[in-house]
């Protein structure tokens, strides 16, 4: 009896014994779970260097709140063997994913994209204060190459780019995303799309509208900066050709805006009598160079446009312009749609 006794206790001592241990385990796993837990559900970014260590990879990730504990990640990614194939790099993780997913892109290395938009007839100067104010570039690093472009921007650009001319109406509008922005680079990725976009085809239509490539750019340029709804490009460009075909000059409000480097909606005659080679009020045919680097559309609009019989248009305030003939018809509209 004695003897069953002590078995039964021996018994029991057991399974209370695998019951703690069971219990730890669970303890124990949920503790690390917690640990290896984020803080911060939002994206991170981090930059591993050839020279860091285990312990500092893994604080740098504690530190941006993708988990709690960096000693317990550290055992982690030496469990899964991956210590020794983190890769160098700059990281943007997005949102918390899994800790199998940052084993993944720690041991595939990443590097961070810094993305950046340019609108549509931004000049040179807006560009330049957009990137330095997005932290991208200094400012007049920007300028510098962008005005004084060194042969591998130009090279290849058109056949006709003056020599000594900015990279005016060359720096194409987009969205861009790039590993380690600076200057050079993102003139580089700039001046390459705009040829992408200006296509062999393009420059094959401009020989029968009378106008040179790079006249075509100036013209696009201008076109930009005085359309606003897209179904207008052509109608804008359609009333440039027609005073060029005719010798008018082409009186260009945002011609004179690239000089006095302001917008208005009224120009004042002191403003309009500017003596500049940009000012279409008082230069015969087109400005000097481009005054903006135009988009898709203007340069399409500048190839292509509109047949129609229009010398003159207003803005009318909504984003749309009244188009017409003649200069009686032209002064009502301006009399109806300007304060």
């Amino acid at each position: 009896m004695k003897k069953k006794t002590t078995a039964s206790k021996l018994l029991l001592f057991f399974f209370i014994f695998l019951l703690l241990v069971i219990i730890s385990g669970i303890i124990g796993y949920q503790w690390l779970l917690y640990q290896l837990s984020p803080v911060n559900q939002g994206p991170i970014s981090f930059e591993i260097s050839q020279s860091s260590s285990l312990p500092t990879i893994t604080k740098l990730i504690k530190d941006q709140g993708y988990v709690r504990n960096d000693k317990v990640l550290a055992l982690y990614l030496r469990y899964k063997q991956a210590d020794r194939d983190i890769k160098a790099g700059e990281y943007s993780i997005e949102s918390y994913t899994s800790l199998e997913d940052l084993v993944k892109i720690l041991t595939t290395g990443q590097e961070k994209l810094f993305t950046f938009t340019i609108p549509e007839g931004f000049t040179i100067k807006q560009i330049a204060r957009k990137l330095s104010q997005e932290g991208l570039v200094e400012e007049q690093v920007f300028l510098d190459l962008a005005m004084h472009p060194p042969d591998e921007f130009t090279l290849g650009l058109l056949d006709d780019f003056p020599e000594g001319a900015t990279l005016e109406g060359f720096l194409f509008p987009e969205t861009y995303s790039l590993a380690r922005p600076d200057a050079y680079r993102i003139i580089e990725m700039m001046t390459q799309q705009f040829k992408k976009v200006f296509s062999l085809a393009m420059l094959q239509d401009t020989a029968k509208l009378g106008l040179s490539p790079y006249e075509i750019v100036i013209l696009a340029s201008i076109v930009e900066k005085e359309a606003q709804s897209a179904d207008e490009f052509p109608q804008v460009a359609s009333v440039f050709y027609n005073r060029l075909r005719d010798g008018w000059r082409l009186e260009a409000c945002s011609t004179v805006e690239y000089v006095i480097e302001k917008e208005a909606y009224v120009l004042s005659l002191q403003e309009l009598e500017i003596d500049s080679p940009y000012n279409t009020y008082r230069v015969d045919g087109l400005p000097a160079g481009p005054i903006a680097n135009p988009g898709a559309r203007a340069l399409n609009a500048a190839i292509n446009p509109a047949h129609t019989p229009y010398f003159f248009f207003v803005a009318k305030g909504d984003g749309t312009h009244a188009f017409s003939k003649t200069l009686e018809e032209h002064n009502r509209n301006v009399s109806k749609y300007l304060p």
